[in-house]
């Protein structure tokens, strides 16, 4: 079995679609939080994956967090400079994380996980900082609308992980993704002014091993 553990709900649909279409007989999702009534039931009953039933965590406004991205520029390892941020002042809502992860890998067993490469998003670095203290031969699906963004792919660069499997969207997939995105996170249709040819055409990257 694959687990997928994506931090919010969209995010798997975003991200790791193809994936999830490849190899639907074999995974579970899981979402870490909750965010405006949102939750992957139903894209999971459209892509024929089944959903882990358990507690999620309370989220809050990404706002309240980020990191200015200056401070991912100057010559740093920008990948390395987001976590030790989040960590910092994040580091009470990292242990919710792990503990809630811990619970769930001992429910589920899973022969293999997934979760995302943690670009920018404060509670997608912690996310992935705990499933690798968990798992560390986990893969990764590369953050989407983040990755697009100038500020999104420098972290990817500086992440060193090498790409394992890459899916190109035609024109076919994209509007599949895009349909079923929309009947399954009705509250995120805003999310379309800006991101819609990102979700839709962007290519989605599986992550494997560190560069050496």
């Amino acid at each position: 079995m694959i687990l997928i553990i994506e931090p919010h709900p969209d995010d798997c649909c975003i991200s790791a679609f193809r994936f999830c279409k490849e190899f639907r007989d074999r995974i579970t999702l899981y979402s870490v939080f909750t965010n405006d009534r949102r939750d992957s039931k139903k894209f999971c009953r459209h892509m024929g994956i089944n959903y882990f039933e358990f507690p999620p965590i309370e989220d809050s406004q990404m706002n309240e967090y980020k990191m200015k991205r200056s401070l991912l520029y100057d010559g740093v390892n920008s990948y390395d400079c987001q976590q030790e941020y989040y960590w910092k002042i994040l580091g009470e809502k990292y242990s919710e994380v792990l503990d809630s992860l811990e619970q769930v890998c001992l429910k589920l067993q899973p022969k293999e996980v997934v979760t995302c490469l943690g670009i920018y998003h404060p509670f997608h670095v912690i996310v992935n900082m705990a499933v690798k203290a968990l798992c560390p031969e986990c893969k990764m699906f590369v953050d989407l609308p983040y990755a697009s963004r100038k500020y999104g792919k420098k972290i990817y660069e500086d992440s060193r992980y090498l790409p394992e499997m890459s899916y190109e969207q035609d024109e076919e997939n994209s509007k599949e993704k895009i349909k079923i995105f929309l009947d399954s996170y009705p509250t995120e249709k805003g999310m379309m002014r800006w991101d819609r040819d990102v979700i839709a055409k962007h290519t989605e990257i599986i992550l494997g091993g560190v560069r050496c």
